[in-house]
């Protein structure tokens, strides 16, 4: 037990601290500006009829601050309504894009372990990685799909697939029995 003083100090000192938070946190609201953008990218169609992303100084289609958390805050809430728990790997097997980077946010948020697998990984590669991480939640775009798909039941720990859409592909036709 403390000696009075030193709890007063204490209690003091705790107090100040709060009163600074409640002070400070309009200044700190306005000058982080939740409201202004911060994710942006841009496409490039090839010769070839690929789309490439890369980064070009303009025409970005920009989600706010606000925005972006409010997308980490939905993808961390299905993340977890669909079984993923904290302290359990999720994998990621994607391109970077920012569906990725909202995902990775999500899992951290609630301190889900994550997995990154390079898009360039071979088949038996994902299997591997998969199997070995003990994962029970995949997220994939929708390229890759047919990939996972393909070796799907080579990981029989996996119950769960989650994909980024890609807004000018077709939806997969549904698995009749398998992960969901």
């Amino acid at each position: 037990m403390l000696p009075a003083a030193i709890q007063t100090v204490l209690g003091l000192i705790k107090v100040i601290g709060a009163v600074y938070d409640v002070v400070t946190l309009p200044v700190y609201f306005l000058l982080q500006q939740p409201w202004t953008r911060c994710l942006g990218r841009t496409e490039e169609k090839q010769k070839n009829g690929k789309v490439f992303k890369k980064l070009i100084l303009g025409d970005y289609q920009w989600l706010t601050f606000e925005e972006a958390d409010r997308k980490v805050d939905l993808t961390a809430r299905g993340l977890l309504s669909i079984g993923a728990k904290p302290r359990q790997h999720v994998v990621i097997l994607a391109e970077t894009r920012v569906e990725w980077f909202l995902t990775a946010q999500a899992c951290f948020r609630t301190n889900i372990p994550l997995v990154t697998l390079y898009a360039t990984l071979s088949d038996d590669g994902i299997v591997s990685a998969v199997n070995v991480t003990e994962v029970t939640h995949l997220v994939t775009s929708s390229d890759l799909l047919p990939r996972v798909l393909k070796v799907v039941d080579k990981m029989p720990l996996l119950t769960h697939i989650v994909y980024m859409e890609n807004p000018n592909a077709k939806p997969p036709a549904p698995l009749a029995q398998g992960p969901q």
